[in-house]
This record gives C-alpha cells, structure tokens and sequence, in this order.
C-alpha cells in the first residue's frame, strides 16, 4: 500500500528533502508498501512529522505522521566490479550512503552481505552461501574483496545485499554480477621472462598445436610459446647464451614420454673446446671428453633455478665408425648430423634423431664464436673413420674434423 502525506501549504507546498536537496521518496517502510512525502507540510515542520506528531492534511483532514528512523531499507550498493585469476575472483563496490532528514536517519547502514551461488544468480539473501560480511563503509571501494579456491572455467554467481541499522535488507537485483576464473594463464609472460618453474607449469597445463605451446584460460585457448622464440641464461661464469626454443615434444624424457620443450643455443659459447683430448672418435658421443664436460662442469655453470628444472632425455648416438647405435641420458647433449641436417652426410646413417624445425637451410645452421662465424660440432662420429666427429661449417654446410680439433660448442636441452 501507499500512503501518501501531504502538508496544509496547498499548490504552493514544496516537498520534503534531505540536505542535499533529494526528495524522499520510494523508502519502504518496515511492515507496509511504500512511503512517499510530498508536500509543505502546512505549519507542522518536517520534525514533527518524523517524530509522529499530528498535523492538518490539505484536505483538513488530522492524520499521524508515523514515520520513524531506521525503519527503511537502505539504498543499494553501487560500482560492483569482478577480477578474475587462477581460482579466485575479487570484487569490488560502493556501499550506501544514509538517507538524513532533519537529522534524523532514516535507513542507517551498518553491513553488506555478499552471497554467492553457483548455479544461478541469487534471488535474495538466503539463496546461496553467505561468503563474507563486510561492517566497514566502503571498506572495498578500491581494495578488493578476494575469494579463492575456485574452480577454473566454471561460472559463479554474486549478489549483495546492504542491511540497515534496524535489519532490514535492500534485495534490489541490480545488485547482481556473475564472472569465471580464468586459469593461471590469464595473463602469459613472454618466453624471455618466463623462469623455469614456468615452463614446467606450461609443459603440465598445455598441448602442442603445430608451432605453438597453447594453454586454456577461461575458456579460451592461448599461445603461450611459439617455435623460435629465444631465453637468455646467464652462466655462473657471467657469459649470458641466448637458446633457441627449437621445436615440442621431440624428444624422449629418460624418465618416460616425451619432453614438451626444447631448446638449442642460437651461437657458440666463448670458448672453443676439442670433442676428445686425442684423435679418436672410439665410443661415439657416449665415451667422448666432449659429454662429460657437458653434463658435469659446464651443467654446474648453469643458474640452480635452471639446473633443477633440466630434463634429462635419451639421445641416440653411432659408436665409432659402426652403425651401432647408443643411448644415453643426457641433460646437456650436441646435436646429432641427422638433427641439424635432416639426413646423413658423414654419419653411418639416420637413426640419431629426426631434424628440429629450425633448421631450414644453412643460413639456420651457421652459428658464432665471439661474434665471428665459426664451425662447431656435432656429436655424431665420422662414418669410415676412427678420427673425426661431425661438424658445421661457419657457413652452414655439413664437414667433420678431428676430434682433438677445437671448435664451437652449442648444446640443447629440454
């Protein structure tokens, strides 16, 4: 029901404002439909009427004014805003202000309830699980309120509920706003300053389609790493290798399927180094002076964050001049003729590895030393020989030399 109560000043009356000039009106009153207040009020002062004085209508008529404070709703909340993240959404918004009148308030603030449901949006106060309780005006304004422990790409529904002095709740559905977690990925870093901890998220999280690493967030797939892109290390040593992120799932991890990533170094360290202190190529890659420096003192010149986040992988490799094939564990390995070349030039034959995509032509394969082009090797030994290793010329050309010889060292890992 509405109850309407005018004052005696006629047409000339002027409605009832609070201080800042606002009508009041459509403030529902505990218990009844709403209350309008229109008019001058004849000689009874808007007090009177809050304070349940009488007073003479325009129509001559004695009515009571029974208004009194804190017996109406407060206004709703406003500004409601959601962030989303790896399973936590945070929201943000502007509680009430108070309706005063002469003083007196009438639908004093003093809570807001936030309620979330995760089938539908909340119809009212007790249709859904009450997640927090805020008695702080505005506390969340500009900090936001976060709930974690959510479920990725799964919709949840809020609403908020602001509770006056006396208990009474504004349910207005504007008060509503729905969002979903979008996943770890939301926001992805470019490879350069991505940390190995990282990767090894990405390589759990995410598939390879063609060239690209993907990864889902909120429901939406992602590039997260594309065939090519480079990451500078810095040695222990100072020297900073930049590696090449050369191809997806290529490789055997020792431990059981397949690497997701990896990475070749794109020039030569500083230093040159010999494949074996003599000229002998007995024992292929698995015997060579050449691995155990890789995998023991140049691995320890590697950052500890990168150094425990290496995999080690099965690499296969001739022995000698046979076409016996070894396989070893590696976390550090040369690349074999076959992975740099596609086929076998000077190697006993195929079966080494397959080509890593970033080798196209000789141009892919030239590397440097010190900013000077350079030949470096290849694990692969001589076919025919029991002297030489295979190598790249500095142009990019398949050669081999002997295994004493000192050339570019550029090494890949997963």
């Amino acid at each position: 029901m509405s109850v309407i109560v005018k004052g005696g000043g006629g047409s000339t009356a002027k409605e009832l404002v609070n201080s800042t000039g606002a009508k009041l009106a459509d403030l529902e009153k505990k218990g009844s439909g709403k209350v309008s207040v229109v008019g001058g009020l004849g000689g009874a002062s808007p007090a009177d009427v809050l304070s349940g004085k009488t007073f003479t209508s325009e129509s001559g008529v004695r009515q009571t004014g029974t208004f009194k404070p804190n017996t109406f709703k407060p206004y709703p909340v406003t500004g409601i805003t959601i962030e989303t993240g790896d399973k936590t959404i945070s929201l943000k918004w502007t509680d009430p202000t108070d309706e005063i009148v002469q003083g007196i308030n009438l639908n004093e603030w003093v809570a807001t309830e936030l309620i979330m449901n995760e089938n539908h949006m909340p119809a009212n106060r007790t249709d859904g699980v009450l997640k927090y309780t805020s008695t702080t005006r505005n506390a969340h304004k500009s900090t936001a309120y976060k709930i974690t422990g959510l479920t990725n790409d799964k919709t949840y529904y809020f609403a908020l509920f602001p509770k006056s002095k006396e208990g009474i709740y504004n349910e207005d559905p504007s008060q509503t706003i729905s969002g979903k977690p979008s996943g770890k990925w939301a926001v992805i870093p470019s490879l350069a300053n991505m940390t190995p901890q990282m990767l090894n998220e990405l390589a759990k999280d995410g598939y390879k389609s063609g060239n690209n690493w993907m990864v889902n967030a909120g429901g939406t797939a992602k590039v997260a790493l594309t065939i090519g892109q480079t990451k500078n290390i810095k040695l222990t040593t100072g020297e900073t290798i930049t590696m090449v992120l050369a191809d997806l799932n290529h490789d055997d991890l020792t431990s059981g399927g397949k690497a997701p990533f990896t990475f070749i170094m794109k020039d030569c360290l500083n230093a040159t180094r010999s494949m074996n202190s003599s000229d002998t190529n007995s024992g292929g890659w698995k015997n060579s002076g050449m691995r155990s420096w890789c995998n023991g003192t140049f691995f320890n010149q590697f950052p500890a964050e990168w150094r425990n986040g290496i995999k080690q992988v099965n690499k296969k490799g001739y022995s000698e001049t046979s076409s016996t094939l070894n396989t070893t564990a590696d976390k550090l390995w040369l690349l074999a003729e076959i992975e740099a070349f596609g086929t076998n030039h000077y190697s006993a034959g195929t079966g080494e590895g397959t080509v890593y995509p970033i080798f196209t032509n000789d141009t892919s394969r030239a590397k440097k030393v010190n900013g000077s082009a350079s030949w470096w090797w290849l694990r692969s030994p001589r076919s025919r020989s029991g002297n030489n290793f295979c190598c790249v010329r500095s142009g990019g050309s398949c050669s081999n030399d002997g295994a004493s010889y000192s050339n570019g060292v550029a090494v890949g890992f997963c």
